[in-house]
Protein backbone atom coordinates (compact mmCIF):
# COMPACT_ATOMS: atom_id res chain seq x y z
CA UNK A 1 0.00 0.00 0.00
CA UNK A 2 1.37 3.44 -1.03
CA UNK A 3 1.94 5.62 2.16
CA UNK A 4 1.53 9.23 0.94
CA UNK A 5 3.71 10.33 4.76
CA UNK A 6 6.87 8.33 3.45
CA UNK A 7 6.26 9.97 0.02
CA UNK A 8 6.38 13.49 2.02
CA UNK A 9 9.56 12.73 3.96
CA UNK A 10 11.38 11.53 0.39
CA UNK A 11 10.22 14.55 -1.14
CA UNK A 12 11.78 16.98 1.98
CA UNK A 13 14.92 14.89 1.89
CA UNK A 14 15.07 15.31 -1.43
CA UNK A 15 15.20 18.90 -2.10
CA UNK A 16 17.57 19.03 0.61
CA UNK A 17 19.90 17.11 -1.38
CA UNK A 18 19.04 19.18 -4.55
CA UNK A 19 19.88 22.17 -2.68
CA UNK A 20 23.62 20.78 -1.98
CA UNK A 21 23.95 19.79 -4.99
CA UNK A 22 22.99 22.61 -6.63
CA UNK A 23 25.43 24.88 -4.24
CA UNK A 24 28.55 21.97 -4.95
CA UNK A 25 27.84 22.23 -8.45
CA UNK A 26 28.35 26.19 -8.77
CA UNK A 27 31.13 26.23 -6.15
CA UNK A 28 33.01 23.61 -8.15
CA UNK A 29 32.74 25.35 -11.29
CA UNK A 30 33.89 28.36 -9.59
CA UNK A 31 36.45 26.79 -8.11
CA UNK A 32 38.14 25.00 -11.39
CA UNK A 33 37.61 28.93 -12.91
CA UNK A 34 40.00 29.82 -10.04
CA UNK A 35 42.86 27.54 -10.55
CA UNK A 36 45.80 28.20 -12.81
CA UNK A 37 46.19 26.00 -15.88
CA UNK A 38 49.09 26.15 -18.77
CA UNK A 39 46.18 27.39 -21.55
CA UNK A 40 42.73 28.39 -21.20
CA UNK A 41 41.59 25.55 -23.21
CA UNK A 42 43.11 23.53 -20.83
CA UNK A 43 40.63 25.65 -17.80
CA UNK A 44 37.41 25.23 -20.18
CA UNK A 45 38.80 21.03 -20.29
CA UNK A 46 39.08 20.35 -16.96
CA UNK A 47 36.46 22.46 -15.47
CA UNK A 48 33.65 20.32 -17.49
CA UNK A 49 35.64 17.49 -16.63
CA UNK A 50 35.38 17.59 -13.30
CA UNK A 51 31.62 19.05 -13.09
CA UNK A 52 30.79 16.27 -15.69
CA UNK A 53 32.70 13.71 -13.33
CA UNK A 54 30.64 15.05 -9.87
CA UNK A 55 27.35 14.43 -11.61
CA UNK A 56 28.39 10.87 -13.36
CA UNK A 57 29.64 10.05 -9.45
CA UNK A 58 26.16 11.24 -7.76
CA UNK A 59 23.87 9.50 -10.13
CA UNK A 60 25.93 6.15 -9.33
CA UNK A 61 25.45 6.98 -5.48
CA UNK A 62 21.41 7.51 -6.33
CA UNK A 63 21.49 4.68 -8.20
CA UNK A 64 23.29 2.20 -6.15
CA UNK A 65 20.91 3.91 -3.04
CA UNK A 66 17.89 2.84 -5.16
CA UNK A 67 19.17 -0.90 -5.50
CA UNK A 68 20.22 -1.05 -1.85
CA UNK A 69 16.97 0.46 -0.47
CA UNK A 70 14.05 -0.68 -3.25
CA UNK A 71 11.44 1.16 -0.73
CA UNK A 72 12.91 4.48 -0.86
CA UNK A 73 14.05 3.70 -5.11
CA UNK A 74 11.30 6.63 -6.21
CA UNK A 75 13.27 9.41 -4.53
CA UNK A 76 16.64 8.10 -5.37
CA UNK A 77 15.89 8.18 -9.07
CA UNK A 78 14.04 11.34 -9.30
CA UNK A 79 17.89 12.73 -7.61
CA UNK A 80 19.57 10.82 -10.15
CA UNK A 81 17.01 12.24 -13.16
CA UNK A 82 17.29 16.15 -11.79
CA UNK A 83 21.33 15.45 -11.80
CA UNK A 84 21.80 14.34 -14.89
CA UNK A 85 19.22 16.43 -17.24
CA UNK A 86 18.61 20.28 -15.59
CA UNK A 87 22.51 20.94 -15.22
CA UNK A 88 22.66 20.18 -19.11
CA UNK A 89 20.27 23.18 -19.82
CA UNK A 90 23.40 25.56 -18.83
CA UNK A 91 24.53 27.54 -21.47
CA UNK A 92 27.90 27.11 -19.88
CA UNK A 93 28.05 23.55 -21.36
CA UNK A 94 29.85 23.17 -23.95
CA UNK A 95 29.08 20.76 -26.85
CA UNK A 96 31.60 18.03 -25.76
CA UNK A 97 30.36 18.06 -22.25
CA UNK A 98 26.86 17.85 -23.26
CA UNK A 99 27.47 14.59 -25.89
CA UNK A 100 28.96 13.36 -22.54
CA UNK A 101 26.08 13.91 -20.40
CA UNK A 102 23.68 13.03 -22.97
CA UNK A 103 25.40 9.49 -23.34
CA UNK A 104 25.28 9.01 -19.63
CA UNK A 105 21.77 10.17 -19.73
CA UNK A 106 20.88 7.42 -22.32
CA UNK A 107 22.92 4.84 -20.62
CA UNK A 108 20.69 5.58 -17.12
CA UNK A 109 17.85 5.02 -19.31
CA UNK A 110 18.43 1.59 -21.10
CA UNK A 111 20.05 0.44 -17.67
CA UNK A 112 16.63 1.65 -15.66
CA UNK A 113 13.90 0.40 -18.35
CA UNK A 114 13.06 -2.69 -20.05
CA UNK A 115 14.37 -2.91 -23.44
CA UNK A 116 11.88 -5.43 -24.72
CA UNK A 117 8.70 -3.31 -24.26
CA UNK A 118 7.88 -1.05 -26.83
CA UNK A 119 6.85 1.89 -25.16
CA UNK A 120 10.68 1.90 -23.35
CA UNK A 121 11.66 2.48 -26.79
CA UNK A 122 9.14 5.26 -27.47
CA UNK A 123 10.19 6.82 -24.31
CA UNK A 124 14.00 6.78 -25.31
CA UNK A 125 13.19 8.07 -28.48
CA UNK A 126 11.50 11.13 -26.86
CA UNK A 127 13.55 11.62 -24.36
CA UNK A 128 16.83 11.60 -27.14
CA UNK A 129 14.22 14.45 -29.00
CA UNK A 130 14.43 15.87 -25.27
CA UNK A 131 17.67 16.81 -25.52
CA UNK A 132 18.36 17.83 -28.45
CA UNK A 133 15.58 20.37 -28.01
CA UNK A 134 17.80 21.59 -24.64
CA UNK A 135 20.86 21.93 -26.94
CA UNK A 136 19.08 23.95 -29.61
CA UNK A 137 16.86 26.21 -27.46
CA UNK A 138 19.34 25.90 -23.81
CA UNK A 139 19.45 29.88 -24.08
CA UNK A 140 15.83 30.65 -24.27
CA UNK A 141 14.91 27.37 -21.84
CA UNK A 142 18.07 28.90 -19.00
CA UNK A 143 16.12 31.92 -18.81
CA UNK A 144 12.37 30.82 -18.03
CA UNK A 145 12.10 28.69 -15.04
CA UNK A 146 8.72 27.57 -16.68
CA UNK A 147 10.80 26.05 -19.52
CA UNK A 148 12.68 24.03 -17.08
CA UNK A 149 9.81 22.71 -14.77
CA UNK A 150 8.80 21.39 -18.73
CA UNK A 151 11.65 19.52 -19.14
CA UNK A 152 11.63 18.25 -15.82
CA UNK A 153 8.04 17.06 -16.77
CA UNK A 154 8.99 15.32 -19.73
CA UNK A 155 11.83 13.46 -18.70
CA UNK A 156 9.49 12.28 -15.42
CA UNK A 157 6.47 11.11 -17.61
CA UNK A 158 8.67 9.67 -20.28
CA UNK A 159 10.94 7.81 -17.52
CA UNK A 160 8.27 6.60 -14.88
CA UNK A 161 5.69 5.79 -17.42
CA UNK A 162 7.85 2.97 -18.36
CA UNK A 163 8.02 1.40 -15.02
CA UNK A 164 5.25 -0.94 -15.41
CA UNK A 165 6.54 -2.67 -12.06
CA UNK A 166 4.69 -0.59 -10.26
CA UNK A 167 1.52 0.66 -9.62
CA UNK A 168 -0.67 3.35 -10.98
CA UNK A 169 -0.74 5.19 -7.89
CA UNK A 170 3.32 4.68 -7.43
CA UNK A 171 3.76 6.13 -11.03
CA UNK A 172 2.00 8.86 -10.10
CA UNK A 173 3.08 9.75 -7.15
CA UNK A 174 6.65 9.20 -8.60
CA UNK A 175 6.20 11.58 -11.34
CA UNK A 176 4.53 14.15 -8.89
CA UNK A 177 7.65 14.18 -6.57
CA UNK A 178 9.59 14.78 -9.40
CA UNK A 179 7.95 17.62 -10.20
CA UNK A 180 7.86 18.72 -7.01
CA UNK A 181 11.88 18.58 -6.51
CA UNK A 182 12.03 20.25 -9.88
CA UNK A 183 10.07 23.09 -9.15
CA UNK A 184 11.83 24.11 -5.88
CA UNK A 185 14.74 23.02 -7.45
CA UNK A 186 14.94 25.45 -10.24
CA UNK A 187 13.77 28.37 -8.34
CA UNK A 188 16.83 27.27 -6.02
CA UNK A 189 19.20 26.69 -9.12
CA UNK A 190 17.60 30.33 -10.42
CA UNK A 191 18.78 32.21 -7.37
CA UNK A 192 22.20 30.40 -7.03
CA UNK A 193 22.95 31.26 -11.17
CA UNK A 194 22.04 35.11 -10.51
CA UNK A 195 24.08 35.08 -7.62
CA UNK A 196 26.94 33.81 -9.10
CA UNK A 197 25.88 35.99 -12.20
CA UNK A 198 26.67 39.14 -9.59
CA UNK A 199 29.17 37.79 -8.45
CA UNK A 200 31.19 37.27 -11.58
CA UNK A 201 29.69 40.89 -12.57
CA UNK A 202 31.51 42.30 -9.42
CA UNK A 203 35.18 40.36 -10.12
CA UNK A 204 34.26 41.85 -13.89
CA UNK A 205 34.58 45.18 -12.66
CA UNK A 206 37.48 45.35 -10.55
CA UNK A 207 39.43 42.71 -12.67
CA UNK A 208 38.73 44.61 -16.57
CA UNK A 209 39.80 47.32 -17.86
CA UNK A 210 36.39 48.99 -18.46
CA UNK A 211 37.23 50.52 -22.37
CA UNK A 212 39.04 47.69 -23.07
CA UNK A 213 38.54 44.44 -21.73
CA UNK A 214 42.01 43.85 -21.34
CA UNK A 215 42.79 43.12 -17.52
CA UNK A 216 42.86 46.19 -15.48
CA UNK A 217 46.25 46.79 -12.96
CA UNK A 218 44.40 45.32 -10.02
CA UNK A 219 44.18 42.06 -11.99
CA UNK A 220 47.71 42.34 -13.31
CA UNK A 221 49.35 43.15 -9.99
CA UNK A 222 47.91 40.20 -8.73
CA UNK A 223 48.01 37.26 -11.35
CA UNK A 224 51.84 38.27 -11.72
CA UNK A 225 52.20 37.92 -8.50
CA UNK A 226 50.78 34.85 -8.40
CA UNK A 227 52.55 33.48 -11.49
CA UNK A 228 56.11 34.27 -10.17
CA UNK A 229 55.52 32.26 -7.14
CA UNK A 230 54.15 29.35 -9.46
CA UNK A 231 56.99 30.00 -11.90
CA UNK A 232 59.80 29.48 -9.61
CA UNK A 233 57.91 26.43 -7.46
CA UNK A 234 57.60 24.36 -10.89
CA UNK A 235 60.70 25.97 -12.42
CA UNK A 236 58.64 27.23 -15.59
CA UNK A 237 59.80 30.34 -17.45
CA UNK A 238 57.58 33.32 -17.66
CA UNK A 239 58.04 36.17 -19.72
CA UNK A 240 56.79 39.96 -19.79
CA UNK A 241 55.97 41.88 -22.36
CA UNK A 242 55.25 45.62 -22.34
CA UNK A 243 53.87 48.22 -24.86
CA UNK A 244 52.44 50.98 -25.77
CA UNK A 245 51.16 52.50 -28.85
CA UNK A 246 53.85 55.58 -30.28
CA UNK A 247 52.69 58.81 -30.35
CA UNK A 248 49.49 58.62 -28.55
CA UNK A 249 49.40 62.15 -27.46
CA UNK A 250 49.61 63.40 -31.16
CA UNK A 251 46.23 60.98 -31.66
CA UNK A 252 44.24 62.28 -29.00
CA UNK A 253 45.23 65.95 -30.08
CA UNK A 254 44.94 65.59 -33.79
CA UNK A 255 41.51 63.42 -33.75
CA UNK A 256 40.22 64.05 -30.41
CA UNK A 257 40.00 61.62 -26.96
CA UNK A 258 36.77 59.69 -28.68
CA UNK A 259 39.34 59.14 -31.55
CA UNK A 260 41.86 57.93 -29.17
CA UNK A 261 39.37 55.57 -27.10
CA UNK A 262 38.52 53.76 -30.57
CA UNK A 263 42.46 52.87 -31.34
CA UNK A 264 43.06 51.71 -27.87
CA UNK A 265 39.73 49.21 -28.06
CA UNK A 266 40.31 48.45 -31.79
CA UNK A 267 44.58 47.66 -30.98
CA UNK A 268 43.46 45.69 -28.18
CA UNK A 269 40.68 43.91 -29.85
CA UNK A 270 43.62 42.88 -32.62
CA UNK A 271 46.63 42.42 -29.95
CA UNK A 272 44.27 39.08 -28.10
CA UNK A 273 43.20 37.85 -31.29
CA UNK A 274 46.80 37.58 -32.84
CA UNK A 275 47.97 36.33 -29.13
CA UNK A 276 45.12 33.61 -29.32
CA UNK A 277 45.90 32.49 -32.58
CA UNK A 278 49.93 31.90 -32.49
CA UNK A 279 50.14 31.75 -28.52
CA UNK A 280 49.73 28.19 -27.00
CA UNK A 281 50.30 28.43 -23.73
CA UNK A 282 48.56 30.39 -20.80
CA UNK A 283 48.45 34.51 -21.92
CA UNK A 284 47.26 37.57 -19.56
CA UNK A 285 46.89 40.41 -21.51
CA UNK A 286 46.36 43.87 -18.79
CA UNK A 287 46.42 47.89 -19.64
CA UNK A 288 48.31 49.36 -16.95
CA UNK A 289 48.51 52.96 -18.05
CA UNK A 290 46.57 55.35 -20.53
CA UNK A 291 48.14 53.58 -23.58
CA UNK A 292 50.59 50.87 -21.30
CA UNK A 293 49.79 47.28 -21.86
CA UNK A 294 51.59 44.32 -20.51
CA UNK A 295 51.53 40.70 -21.27
CA UNK A 296 52.16 38.13 -19.20
CA UNK A 297 53.10 34.80 -20.67
CA UNK A 298 53.33 31.94 -18.95
CA UNK A 299 56.18 28.82 -20.14
CA UNK A 300 57.90 30.53 -22.63
CA UNK A 301 61.16 32.23 -22.48
CA UNK A 302 61.75 35.63 -24.02
CA UNK A 303 63.04 34.36 -26.73
CA UNK A 304 59.83 32.42 -27.57
CA UNK A 305 57.79 35.35 -27.02
CA UNK A 306 59.82 37.29 -29.39
CA UNK A 307 58.58 35.95 -32.39
CA UNK A 308 55.24 36.59 -31.41
CA UNK A 309 56.07 40.33 -29.93
CA UNK A 310 57.50 40.61 -33.88
CA UNK A 311 54.16 39.49 -35.23
CA UNK A 312 52.03 42.32 -32.74
CA UNK A 313 53.99 45.09 -33.81
CA UNK A 314 54.12 44.33 -37.51
CA UNK A 315 50.57 43.86 -37.05
CA UNK A 316 50.01 46.91 -35.79
CA UNK A 317 52.12 48.79 -37.96
CA UNK A 318 49.55 47.90 -40.85
CA UNK A 319 46.59 48.53 -39.16
CA UNK A 320 44.18 51.45 -39.91
CA UNK A 321 41.66 52.22 -38.09
CA UNK A 322 38.95 54.41 -39.00
CA UNK A 323 37.22 57.34 -37.02
CA UNK A 324 34.49 59.48 -38.26
CA UNK A 325 35.52 58.34 -42.03
CA UNK A 326 39.11 59.16 -41.12
CA UNK A 327 42.22 56.84 -40.87
CA UNK A 328 44.59 56.74 -38.11
CA UNK A 329 47.72 54.58 -38.63
CA UNK A 330 49.80 53.28 -35.84
CA UNK A 331 52.41 51.93 -34.70
CA UNK A 332 53.51 50.62 -30.94
CA UNK A 333 56.90 50.00 -29.34
CA UNK A 334 57.74 46.95 -26.90
CA UNK A 335 59.86 45.55 -24.28
CA UNK A 336 60.65 41.93 -23.42
CA UNK A 337 61.86 40.35 -20.44
CA UNK A 338 61.95 36.97 -18.87
CA UNK A 339 61.64 36.12 -14.95
CA UNK A 340 64.94 35.53 -13.42
CA UNK A 341 66.21 33.95 -10.15
CA UNK A 342 67.85 37.09 -9.23
CA UNK A 343 64.40 38.80 -9.37
CA UNK A 344 63.94 39.90 -5.47
CA UNK A 345 60.68 41.70 -6.12
CA UNK A 346 57.67 42.55 -9.04
CA UNK A 347 59.75 45.86 -9.01
CA UNK A 348 62.82 44.56 -10.78
CA UNK A 349 61.18 42.34 -13.26
CA UNK A 350 58.35 45.06 -14.02
CA UNK A 351 61.33 47.73 -14.21
CA UNK A 352 63.28 45.71 -16.62
CA UNK A 353 60.71 45.21 -19.21
CA UNK A 354 60.25 49.27 -18.84
CA UNK A 355 63.87 49.92 -19.84
CA UNK A 356 63.57 47.69 -22.69
CA UNK A 357 60.33 49.25 -23.95
CA UNK A 358 62.26 52.60 -23.59
CA UNK A 359 65.28 51.89 -25.51
CA UNK A 360 62.70 50.45 -28.52
CA UNK A 361 61.30 54.23 -27.52
CA UNK A 362 64.71 55.77 -28.05
CA UNK A 363 65.88 53.71 -31.04
CA UNK A 364 62.82 55.11 -33.22
CA UNK A 365 59.84 53.72 -31.88
CA UNK A 366 57.60 50.99 -34.04
CA UNK A 367 60.17 48.08 -32.74
CA UNK A 368 60.78 45.55 -30.20
CA UNK A 369 63.51 45.52 -27.19
CA UNK A 370 64.37 41.96 -25.65
CA UNK A 371 66.72 41.60 -22.90
CA UNK A 372 67.72 44.99 -23.86
CA UNK A 373 68.48 44.19 -27.41
CA UNK A 374 66.74 46.14 -30.21
CA UNK A 375 65.46 43.68 -32.56
CA UNK A 376 65.16 44.90 -36.25
CA UNK A 377 66.49 48.09 -35.46
CA UNK A 378 66.61 49.19 -39.32
CA UNK A 379 62.69 49.18 -39.01
CA UNK A 380 61.52 52.25 -39.49
CA UNK A 381 57.71 53.90 -38.93
CA UNK A 382 55.34 54.21 -41.48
Amino acid sequence: MFSWSNWFIQVVIAMFFISGFVVSYHRLRSFMWSRHYKTRRCQRIWTASMLTAFVAVLVLFAMLAAWLDPANSAGYLNWALYMLIIPMIDTQVNPWEFGVRTAMVLAFWTFSVNLHDVFSLVSIVSIALMLVLVWVQRGVIAKVSSFNVGISIWSAVAFWLTQTQLSLGNIVASIVMSVAISMFAVMYWSQARVEELEHARLVNEVNRDALTGAGSYFAFKDDIMTQMTLSRRHMQPMTLAMYDLDYFKSINDTYGHQAGNTVLIEVTKAVQALLEAECDTRFGLYRTGGEEFNIVFLDLSAEQVQAIGEKVVDHVRHMIVLHEGRQIKLTLSMGITSLRNEDVSLEDFYERADRSLYISKQAGRNRLTVEGQVVGADAQAN
